[in-house]
């Protein structure tokens, strides 16, 4: 699993490795949990996020928007 290149998470300096602590300040024990916290969010809204970046705590802002696609050949 990676960071898409260009997707609202990569732009909002989101890194491999983070763990998402709380999202606009829901704690974030599933991965089930920020998915309906992101499908929850207007495209263009910003949703506060809390991340522990190597034993450090981060907070990030990250505006959803499409998802970037991939070009196929």
């Amino acid at each position: 699993m990676g960071i898409a290149r260009n997707s609202p998470a990569a732009q909002s300096g989101l890194q491999l490795g983070d763990v998402i602590l709380s999202m606009n300040g829901q704690a974030i024990s599933e991965a089930d949990t920020v998915q309906r916290v992101v499908e929850g969010t207007a495209v263009g809204d910003a949703i506060t996020m809390s991340v522990d970046r190597g034993g450090r705590t981060v907070e990030l802002s990250v505006r959803p928007g499409a998802y970037p696609v991939q070009a196929t050949r």
